[in-house]
């Protein structure tokens, strides 16, 4: 995983957050799910580089 892979990642994740806060009443559901997975990801790549 390279670094623009994260930045990639980090991206999408702040649009997803973005999404949520706007529109609190849809639902969310998927959305919530990505946005676990990108947490993951991102969590998992930054142990990575640090080690």
């Amino acid at each position: 995983m390279s670094e623009n892979n994260q930045a990639e990642w980090e991206k999408e994740l702040a649009i997803l957050l973005d999404k949520i806060q706007t529109y609190p009443s849809q639902d969310s559901t998927e959305t919530r799910e990505r946005i676990r997975v990108l947490n993951a990801l991102i969590a998992s790549h930054q142990q990575k580089v640090e080690a």
